[in-house]
């Protein structure tokens, strides 16, 4: 990382302290941060050469979730060298992790502003557009990014999920298909192409996207989760109560794990299990809206919970929270509703999930 520091800002201290740490110790546990301290106070280094060591030190942190101390870095190295697209560019990624999309925007634009070309600066602003439900706005960015790298995978399977968040599958299919293609092993591809076939149906072809994501990674929740909704689309409970269990064990925090079961145990008619796993979903989810705040996402997930829990005094008023929020409309439109209907696929008896289901439509699907 040092090395790679030192090259991207002509700074050969840079890379010669990499080089000499290397040569110290390989271990994953050792203080990069105090190596990178000791760096900064290098008196021989110049304003931009400590501004990448600074910088270095701030993706240390982003890395470790410490993202306040991050931000101080980058903005550290920012005064040094105000025009410097790396650090502009990580706080950017930064902002965009603590939800701050408006921050994170104005700095992923500074770098296209400062050079027009940078196909990574094009493809985090359309996630970032994308994350506020911004999708002809994260296509625009995503296509660019694009044309200015056509090898980038990332940015290709980023256009993919847009897409699938549109519900423009065939197109989300083409662009995880052509991702994959360049990294075959690029996992999140295979689970976000994964679970686009889920979606439309192709629950075979789900399937085995799937299961190559675990393979690729035994200890990846999403896939493992992923595939569990694809064995209770296909009727294998017993093989999706093993995946959801599994994933639980790996991440036991995952709220919508513990709803996905309850979900199933619903489903083959055990009440208690079924009860026992949303109250755990409801604690979570409660828990993760107190400390990160209320969202479209958040308030939407827990009134889902009480549904189906059968507290609908409880779930409308998280609707009404939800509905209350801005562009609430995009998010309801599509993540919301298609989890609405998902629950009531699995529990097609339930009358309150209809009466939901119909009142949600009424008023936002149509304009």
């Amino acid at each position: 990382m040092l090395q790679q520091a030192g090259a991207d800002s002509d700074a050969p201290e840079v890379q010669q302290w990499g080089q000499r740490l290397l040569a110290v110790t390989m271990e994953p546990e050792d203080d990069w941060v105090g190596f990178l301290t000791l760096l900064t106070q290098d008196a021989g280094l110049s304003g931009d050469r400590r501004a990448a060591a600074v910088q270095a030190r701030g993706i240390v942190h982003g890395q470790a979730d410490r993202y306040e101390l991050a931000l101080a870095d980058f903005d550290r190295a920012l005064e040094l060298r105000p025009d410097y697209e790396d650090a502009l560019g990580g706080r950017g990624v930064t902002f965009r992790l603590m939800e701050r999309y408006e921050d994170a925007l104005a700095d992923f634009t500074r770098v296209i502003d400062l050079d027009p070309n940078v196909a990574r600066a094009f493809a985090h602003r359309g996630k970032t557009y994308r994350l506020m439900e911004r999708y002809e706005d994260a296509l625009a960015d995503l296509t660019r990014a694009i044309d200015l790298d056509p090898n980038s995978a990332w940015a290709i399977a980023g256009r993919g999920e847009t897409y699938r968040l549109m519900k423009r599958y065939e197109d989300a299919l083409a662009d995880f298909t052509r991702a994959i293609d360049l990294d075959p092993n690029y996992a999140w591809a295979i689970i976000h192409r994964g679970g686009t076939y889920w979606r439309m149906g192709r629950y075979e072809e789900a399937l085995a996207d799937l299961t190559r994501a675990v393979e690729l990674d035994p200890e990846d929740v999403r896939a493992i989760g992923g595939r569990g909704l694809t064995y209770r689309a296909m009727g294998r409970h017993e093989e999706a109560l093993a995946d959801f269990t599994h994933a639980i064990d790996l991440d036991p925090e995952e709220d919508w794990l513990r709803y996905e079961l309850a979900v199933t145990y619903l489903q083959l008619g055990d009440h208690d299990n079924a009860q026992a796993a949303l109250r755990h979903a409801i604690e979570l989810g409660t828990q993760e809206l107190s400390a990160k705040g209320a969202t479209v996402r958040r308030l939407s997930n827990l009134a889902l919970y009480h549904l189906a829990a059968g507290e609908v005094e409880r779930s409308n008023g998280l609707w009404a929270q939800a509905f209350a929020l801005p562009d609430a409309t995009a998010y309801i439109r599509g993540t919301a509703l298609d989890d609405l209907r998902d629950l009531k696929s699995a529990l097609p008896d339930d009358a309150t999930i209809d009466g939901c289901l119909r009142f949600m439509m009424d008023r936002f699907t149509t304009d």
